[in-house]
């Protein structure tokens, strides 16, 4: 029936092989170098392009054809429809008598009804489908002027207008580059929905911020409750540094009063609930502010315990300033060893003083006597000792 109405198999077939071709062309060859695809698409959009013309006749037979051949397919459906309700009717004509099965019935004619009203609704529907094109519900849900190349981009990332109306409803009007952006993220109308429910009012930047680094409403709510009320922007960078409700929690729970950007700082510095548990069982008074610069400058429990067996008791303070200052036990030792019982102050002052055991060695071959450190130190300050070399 098709080649009839067509009146050439030729016409016919490349009909078939253009719909074949469509069917099965990959999505980003048609965006390749301007091919046919990326022309029937720009006549799809009704763009214009050179020799759209004479293309549109060798189109526009195809599509006679290829509608040719779904009329008759239609037909044929048409005919099997009651020949299968006739078949459905044959074992109940058995029992009934002669002249009734004569008749036609009326769930027959229900039947046929039916089909027919099944037949025309899915006609409708494909109508209906095809009048409304991807670019027309765009326009619809307000994306207007749109290249090719967006709308490619678009369509590529599965951006339905049904999915921009939903952004919409939560107030967000991002374009199309925004669009992309999230959805490529997984930004859903329904993501946005819990983040609002939870409190936060992103925009549009920070919500692919937050999908990026997978932090959501749930996570929001956990630091809440474990005493942390971020912002959006602290939500993110607690998220990228790996911060968890349960660290807030053991942080707390020893004793710390703490804000966002100390957490943050905390984590960085891999400042553990173990090692504050460690600064606690040797005596120290920390909060967090001391506890992120003892662990930048490397004190650890050791150290603190070393330093006190020498008899001394630093403050938070003063063993980041011995830390800062290379004070080692040894060197503690040295001066002790030296006649000398210095305070936490006269220790960190002889070491920014370069007073070395080998100085105050020299000092007392030169037969100086009653040295104390406040001595030592001036005697360094003023080079009375030192060598021409060291001059």
């Amino acid at each position: 029936v098709a080649v009839s109405l067509c009146g050439n198999p030729v016409e016919y077939a490349r009909a078939l092989t253009l719909m074949e071709e469509w069917r099965s062309a990959p999505v980003f060859a048609m965006a390749a170098n301007r091919g046919p695809l990326t022309d029937r698409i720009m006549r799809v959009l009704g763009l214009k392009t050179l020799g759209a013309g004479m293309r549109g006749i060798g189109l526009t037979g195809g599509l006679l054809c290829l509608s040719a051949a779904l009329l008759a397919g239609n037909a044929l459906l048409n005919l099997a429809h009651p020949a299968l309700a006739r078949a459905n009717s044959r074992p109940q004509a058995v029992t009934e008598s002669a002249d009734k099965s004569a008749k036609p019935s009326a769930s027959h004619n229900s039947l046929s009804l039916k089909t027919d009203t099944r037949t025309k609704t899915r006609t409708s529907t494909r109508t209906e489908t095809t009048t409304t094109s991807y670019v027309d519900g765009l326009k619809g849900a307000g994306l207007t002027d749109l290249s090719v190349d967006t709308l490619i981009a678009l369509k590529v990332q599965d951006v339905t207008p049904e999915y921009v109306r939903g952004l919409q409803e939560q107030g967000l009007h991002p374009d199309a580059e925004k669009l992309i952006g999230m959805r490529v993220q997984g930004v859903t109308p329904e993501y946005v929905r819990d983040l609002r429910a939870a409190g936060l009012n992103p925009s549009v930047d920070q919500l692919i911020g937050l999908k990026v680094q997978g932090a959501d409403a749930e996570y929001y709510r956990g630091l809440k409750e474990a005493g942390i009320d971020a912002d959006i922007d602290r939500l993110i960078a607690l998220k990228v540094q790996g911060v968890t409700p349960q660290y807030v929690r053991e942080l707390r729970a020893a004793g710390l009063a703490l804000t966002a950007d100390q957490v943050i700082s905390m984590k960085v510095q891999d400042v553990t609930p173990q090692y504050v548990k460690g600064m606690h069982e040797q005596g120290m008074d920390v909060n967090a502010n001391n506890l992120i610069s003892m662990r930048v400058q490397d004190v650890t429990p050791e150290y603190v315990r070393e330093i006190k067996a020498l008899g001394l008791a630093p403050s938070s303070d003063q063993v980041i300033s011995m830390k800062v200052q290379d004070v080692t036990p040894e060197y503690i030792k040295a001066l002790q060893a030296a006649g000398f019982n210095p305070s936490i102050n006269d220790v960190i002052n002889a070491k920014v003083q370069d007073v070395t055991p080998e100085f105050i060695a020299r000092a007392k071959q030169h037969g100086f006597k009653d040295l104390s450190l406040d001595k030592l130190i001036r005697l360094r300050q003023s080079g009375i000792l030192d060598s021409k070399a060291d001059i």
